[in-house]
């Protein structure tokens, strides 16, 4: 809260939050962030895992929000998204659908309705793909090195993205355009060209 910026104009400046926060605390600005797991959190994951027979995942966040449009993907964007990964990778699909107003996922994903956030980064953090928007646990994919495909809506990535060289970013046309714009196929051409590159 001391760190956090009175001036809503913070948006417009072009400067990432996480490089205002290091100078006023007198540090050099972080590459990522850092995440710390708790056991407990990863013994919650490991039973949901078990439960659910899941080794190796894809873990996506689908949040869509009424109250905020501009920072929300459409319900039929994530559900193209589904069916592609599942071609792509043959991998199950865990779908978190906390604090979202659309939570219906289709067959052949594991929902994950229900979590605190650092169960959910315990999940995330055994993920072989992460893939979410501009929201708290894409930037805890990304400080604990999981490979993150970020889909940026809303504000300018250069003020908040995730950091780490594990990001690839999805950049919308411009800040506040109308995330239907940013098309399933946009998304999966990122990710297609990262796996070209892993591979």
């Amino acid at each position: 809260m001391l760190l956090d910026e009175a001036d809503s104009r913070w948006r417009t400046r072009g400067r990432h939050m996480a490089e205002v926060y290091a100078e006023r605390c007198g540090c050099p600005p972080p590459k990522r962030g850092a995440v710390h797991v708790p056991d407990a959190a990863r013994r919650a994951a490991a039973s949901f895992l078990g439960e659910h027979g899941l080794d190796r995942f894809v873990f996506v966040v689908q949040l869509i929000r009424r109250r905020r449009p501009e920072r929300s993907w459409p319900l039929a964007h994530y559900q193209a998204l589904y069916r592609e990964l599942r071609k792509r990778l043959p991998l199950p699909v865990l779908v978190h659908t906390v604090g979202s107003d659309e939570t219906a996922v289709p067959s052949g994903c594991v929902p994950l309705a229900s979590a605190d956030i650092l169960t959910a980064a315990a999940l995330i953090e055994r993920a072989t793909l992460f893939v979410g928007p501009d929201t708290g646990l894409t930037h805890v994919a990304a400080a604990l090195g999981v490979p993150t495909l970020a889909i940026h809506l809303g504000h300018p990535p250069e003020v908040c993205a995730a950091l780490g060289d594990n990001v690839v970013l999805v950049r919308q046309a411009g800040p506040y355009a109308d995330p239907a714009l940013t098309t399933p196929e946009q998304v999966l051409a990122k990710l297609d060209h990262h796996l070209a590159v892993k591979a």
